[in-house]
């Protein structure tokens, strides 16, 4: 029976200049070459002509200056994105650049995506076909650092991780990075739990070739040259923006997501209340929370009505049921972010007598802030939102992603794994309470709240 390789699919996350083309020349020349490997046919690919062309050149240098290896050489063959090497005996190394059509009409034993960090769907659909019959196939993924549209390699890159958590290897996967562990958003100045960019031992663990290939004169004029510091984290120091493809709470942890909750908490009565609406970029789903005081925390909570809670698909029932909310709770506003696609309902909501009130770009940063310290409080501060379960709103704390904003970061509906409108809507609706509560201070009213489930 033919050896199985330990792992068929293979991803490696390393930053620039530090050998990970060495390692794809020396498995593409051991296929080509050696016996018990055999493989006939194989394909090294990478997202544009000048990458895999530079490949090319560096392999069929190798072998032509190798004279035990030369004598096998038919030819090497360099014909403008065609590049391609033979030997005597058949096999052949076909150097491609990506597209829809990567790999169909061959049946490569051996496919290998250089700069992964760039390889699209389509690409990845025309290439898992064509070694589905190999009784041997391997798959090299290899690549600097992603960004959020790395999905295809930030899907290989979630397995491992996934393996690494649970302890359940990936009986198909071989996976390694070197990356660093960085502030995040989240850290306050002065952070000591985290790698700082600035530490020389930092540069080395994150750098396999450090001190071999890329000299510390290198790393520090990268770092000088970049005072903010984002691109020397991902291009130097392999800290990707990867895409959340599915995984889990990205941003809230859940252990503090669930310690915030209290299935016996509800509004106090009298107190403040701010409804928020919030709905989806393509208005498939729409939600309405509402934020008050349960005399101790800020509640938040998606509404609910006799039959469901106020997280629905569309967008025309949201209108009258905020109307029918305010008509009966009467909350002190509503929050809508208006350069969003609720934004085309204030109009319609204050021609029904619905005060709306809208933050600022800056304002919904620092409410998204707010939120997260509320949950998950950094170093000094103490948590003040709670939460009654709903699976709706855990759901979407579950799958939501963040994108940055200048010096803030805001919820991404774009990037996030699961619809985060709840999220949006429960953000808004805390930023709504504190600005009433801080800048328009009120003596609260007598008022009679028999819950939400009431409304």
């Amino acid at each position: 029976m033919e050896r199985m390789w330990a792992a068929r699919d293979v991803g490696l996350v390393v930053a620039r200049q530090n050998g990970k083309g060495s390692i794809l020349e020396a498995r593409e020349l051991a296929g080509l070459f050696l016996p018990r490997f055999s493989e006939k046919t194989i394909i090294h690919s990478a997202q544009d002509f000048a990458t895999s062309g530079e490949h090319f050149r560096r392999v069929a240098a190798l072998i032509q200056d190798t004279p035990v290896l030369n004598k096998q050489l038919k030819g090497a063959y360099e014909a403008n994105g065609k590049e391609r090497i033979e030997l005597k005996n058949g096999a052949r190394l076909l150097f491609k650049t990506r597209t829809k059509k990567l790999g169909r009409g061959f049946s490569p034993q051996l496919v290998v995506l250089d700069e992964a960090m760039f390889l699209d769907n389509d690409s990845m659909m025309a290439l898992r076909p064509t070694l589905s019959a190999q009784p041997n196939p391997q798959l090299f993924f290899t690549g600097s650092a992603g960004l959020e549209d790395a999905h295809e390699f930030g899907m290989v890159r979630q397995r491992a991780l996934k393996a690494l958590e649970s302890g359940d290897l990936d009986p198909y996967l071989f996976f390694a990075e070197w990356s660093a562990e960085v502030c995040n958003d989240f850290c306050l100045p002065g952070c000591d739990e985290h790698d700082s960019l600035d530490d020389e031992e930092v540069w080395a663990k994150t750098n396999p070739g450090y001190g071999i290939r890329i000299s510390y004169e290198t790393v520090d004029n990268e770092r000088r040259a970049d005072p903010t510091g984002e691109a020397f984290k991902v291009e130097r120091l392999s800290v990707g923006r990867w895409p959340v493809q599915g995984d889990q709470w990205s941003v809230i942890d859940e252990k503090a997501w669930r310690a915030r909750l209290d299935e016996n908490s509800e509004v106090e009565a009298g107190s403040i209340k701010v409804l928020a609406v919030d709905v989806s970029p393509n208005r498939e789903f729409s939600a309405v929370a509402v934020c008050g005081s349960n005399g101790h925390c800020l509640h938040v909570e998606i509404t609910s009505g006799e039959l469901s809670v106020d997280h629905r698909p569309g967008v025309d029932w949201v209108v009258r049921r905020v109307k029918e909310i305010w008509d009966q709770a009467k909350p002190d506003a509503v929050v809508i972010d208006k350069v969003s696609q609720a934004g085309s309902l204030i109009d319609q909501l204050e021609h029904q007598g619905v005060t709306v009130i809208s933050p600022t770009t800056a304002e919904y940063a620092q409410g998204c802030g707010q939120f997260y310290s509320g949950v998950q409080p950094r170093r000094g501060e103490v948590a003040d939102i709670v939460h009654i379960g709903q699976p709706t709103l855990n759901s979407a704390v579950a799958g939501a992603d963040k994108r940055m904003l200048a010096d803030k970061w805001a919820w991404d509906k774009k990037t996030s794994a699961s619809d985060i409108t709840p999220l949006v809507a429960a953000t808004l609706a805390a930023w709504g309470y504190r600005k009433i509560l801080f800048e328009k201070p009120k003596a609260a009213t007598p008022f009679f709240y028999a819950g939400l489930d009431d409304i």
